[in-house]
């Protein structure tokens, strides 16, 4: 499957990748490296572990990834749980917001992993 439809199917905006990674192939590349990121991983753990500190440090990196894939929809819900972690600011709505983040995200990377 192309880029460009992985993009569709995640409803995103595969002409912003481009402009931000400007070839095809990079953005491939990076969306495999995604696949394999542990940030999610320690996001998860992190809220299971009641680990404030390093659940602020994984959806912060989300967010940085997502926005140079041009994944805006997931990094715009990274960037609110962020915000929401950053020095503690709301880590109830962070823990009420994550199972709506983590269905979106498992379902991005399902589409990318049967496109690679």
């Amino acid at each position: 499957m192309e880029v460009r439809a992985v993009y569709a199917l995640i409803g995103e905006d595969f002409d912003l990748a481009v402009s931000r990674m400007v070839k095809e192939e990079r953005i491939a590349k990076y969306l495999a490296l995604f696949v394999k990121d542990t940030s999610f991983n320690d996001l998860e753990r992190s809220f299971e572990n009641d680990d404030m500190e390093t659940a602020f440090r994984a959806a912060h990196t989300l967010k940085g990834v997502c926005a140079n894939l041009g994944m805006d929809k997931l990094g715009g819900m990274a960037s609110i749980l962020t915000e929401d972690l950053r020095n503690g600011k709301d880590i109830i709505h962070a823990r009420e917001y994550f199972p709506e983040f983590k269905e979106e995200f498992v379902n991005v990377i399902r589409i990318i992993e049967d496109a690679l």
